[in-house]
Order: structure tokens, then sequence, then C-alpha cells
């Protein structure tokens, strides 16, 4: 990679956002971290979830990196996605993809359609932590907590609206109840189970070996079946 994959970064008050632009991509992630609390908040050269296997395989990269878990309530995050900047950034590209997990699969798809996205792909998507949506859901307390009126509360809302949606999930946790939330508005959505994952999909994934094959299926759009194939033939 050239000087121009260099990491670009975008301050905001509650978030950066990094720009990694291999030579030659021609399609471009936008990614979103999760409410990890391993994650390394205060180093602000962390690369961003997903970032260094998208690069390997020339997938321009923007990653949201968030100094909390704010679960993207907080307004200069929603307006700097929806804004000029990042949209004409986008317009250079052939195909937009959105990547993450938990809070950043439930990012990846509730912005996918103003990011213009035609491709998510999101392990163990929360659908909303709205009381009112998902009064079942008990974890998360912090994120339960925030002020979730207004725009861009429920992926349920907007899911329906982007062609291809992926959903990887293990079918006995209660990530189950998001994802048919999240199916009963997008036909379209192609439900993986990653059996034994609980609610750490990427990693369970990771420990087997398998997540860069499986994430790379996804981001190739090939069948859902031949997705199920790879896990059940890794014995997943």
């Amino acid at each position: 990679m050239s000087d121009r994959a260099s990491p670009r970064i975008v301050p905001l008050a509650t978030s950066q956002v990094r720009y990694v632009v291999p030579d030659g991509a021609r399609e471009v992630v936008v990614t979103f971290e999760g409410a990890d609390q391993t994650i390394a908040r205060h180093d602000r050269n962390r690369p961003g979830f997903g970032e260094r296997f998208l690069l390997e395989n020339n997938y321009a990269t923007v990653s949201v990196l968030t100094n909390s878990a704010h679960w993207f309530r907080d307004r200069d995050v929603q307006d700097y996605l929806r804004g000029p900047q990042l949209r004409c950034f986008l317009a250079d590209f052939d195909r937009v993809h959105t990547y993450g997990s938990s809070m950043g699969g439930f990012a990846a798809i509730v912005f996918a359609e103003v990011l213009g996205a035609s491709n998510v792909v999101a392990m163990q998507p929360v659908s909303s932590l709205r009381t009112d949506l998902v009064p079942w859901e008990e974890r998360f307390v912090n994120g339960r907590k925030l002020d979730w009126s207004g725009a861009f509360a429920d992926a349920a809302e907007v899911v329906g609206k982007c062609p291809s949606v992926w959903a990887l999930y293990d079918p006995d946790n209660v990530d189950a109840r998001h994802a048919e939330r999240l199916a009963a508005a997008a036909p379209q959505m192609k439900l993986i189970h990653v059996k034994g994952a609980v609610h750490a999909v990427p990693r369970h994934l990771h420990k087997a070996g398998m997540l860069q094959q499986v994430v790379r299926a996804c981001m190739k759009q090939v069948l859902a079946d031949d997705v199920r194939g790879i896990l059940k033939d890794a014995g997943l």
C-alpha cells in the first residue's frame, strides 16, 4: 500500500472517523465499533473494526471509532454520517458495504440507507434499545438509559430498504429475538446461525479460524446456503 493508504482521521465530539484507502480499491466498507469494554478507546490511533482484514482484501475503509459505548445516539456522529463530506467520498466507489457487531451491527443497519450501502454484514445485531420496542432486552444497562427518541433509533424501521443484509447470531441467545424483529421487516435478510457463540460471534468465528472466510463470503454476497455450508463444514 502507498502513502495514500495512510490513515486520515476526522475528529468529532464523541467519536472519530478513520479513512484508509488502498491503491486500486473500488469498494468501501464503513465499519462501526461495538460496545465491547476491551476496546482501548483512549487510543486514537487504533484500527477500526475489521480494518486490517478489509485492507488486506483491498477494500477501502471508513471506520467509526467511538469515545464511549454511546450507541450512536449523539448528534455529532449522526450528522456526520448523513453529511456531504462522507457522502461525496463514498460516491467515488463502485459499492458501499457496512459492517459491525452488536452496537456496531445496529449502526451498520440503521445507517445503511443514508450511506447508500448495498450490502450490510451485521454480527449479532441489536435492533434497538428503545424500551417500548424491546422491553425484553435486559442487557446494555447504560445503553438503555440513553435518549432513544428521534432518528436512527430502530434498525427495524430501515432494514427493509437495503438490498442485501446478513445477520450472523447464536439462535439460542437473546440476539435471536433482535434478528426476528429485523427479519420481519426485511424478507431479503440472510439469517446465519452461529451456534454456541452466545453474544461473541466474531470472537467465536475467529477462534475457529473461520472469521475471515465467512466475512469475505458475505462481502462477496454469495448464496446464504454457501455461508451456512462453510460453517457446517467447520463444525459450527
